[in-house]
């Protein structure tokens, strides 16, 4: 599969495309189908070429200015900070790991065999990452879920978790001793998490039993219940 850049002339008029300007990425139906196989912010985009290799592009200057390959482990993810030109990734090792792109590198011409490393990496939980987001409006903050049915909330200044929804177990197990008619199933296994806007609230779905469970949370309050959630019933398979 090609992205070429001569299709879009009409959405970037001011851009001077090369003419036979194209970028080949991976044909696995796994990877088209991923939802950040490119993300962007107002200077930079990045392309996931394959599970091994990423290219990131100046968008002014219309050319590929860095590449990070993985030899031994696959990249799952990635998303663009909010506040600046650092960016995340996850592979199938379980790891976090952030780059920044420094705009005074950039003048310097392009080396594609010159590697490069990332500023930070997180071991970040013990099975593949389901899901990842940086905070709306708090620079520093970013959650993440995994298939080891944790949720948690990251601190990159500190580089360490500042919740992990295993912390809550005993205040959600209270909760359903007082209220035992309550439905919604309090241990259920996140699977994603979502930002709320610009707020200090999060959405988690997940999974338990037959049900798919949606639960919102206010991050000042995790203290007490969802404030709102609702539940599913899977249909049976045929």
């Amino acid at each position: 599969m090609f992205l070429n850049s001569n299709k879009f002339n009409s959405l970037f008029p001011n851009f001077k495309f090369q003419k036979n300007l194209s970028y080949e990425i991976s044909s696995n139906q796994l990877l088209i189908n991923s939802k950040n196989l490119i993300i962007s912010n107002e200077n930079f985009y990045s392309i996931k070429r394959n599970n091994k290799e990423i290219s990131v592009f100046d968008i002014q200057k219309n050319q590929e200015i860095s590449i990070i390959n993985s030899n031994q482990n696959k990249f799952t993810d990635m998303c663009f900070s909010n506040w600046d030109d650092q960016f995340l990734i996850t592979s199938n090792e379980s790891k976090i790991k952030g780059w920044k792109i420094n705009p005074k590198n950039q003048s310097k011409p392009f080396n594609r065999s010159k590697k490069i490393y990332p500023i930070f990496d997180l071991n970040a939980h013990n099975k593949e990452i389901t899901s990842f987001s940086f905070h709306p409006s708090c620079s520093n903050l970013f959650a993440s879920s995994s298939f080891d049915n944790s949720f948690k909330i990251w601190d990159l200044n500190q580089q360490e978790t500042v919740l992990d929804i295993n912390s809550l177990e005993n205040s959600l197990l209270n909760f359903k001793k007082n209220f035992p008619d309550f439905i919604h199933e309090l241990y259920y296994i996140p699977s994603r998490i979502c930002w709320l806007g610009n707020s200090e609230m999060f959405l988690i779905t997940g999974k338990q039993n037959d049900f798919l469970s949606f639960s919102i949370y206010d991050s000042r309050k995790l203290e007490n219940q969802p404030i709102q959630s609702f539940e599913i019933i899977e249909s049976q398979k045929k």
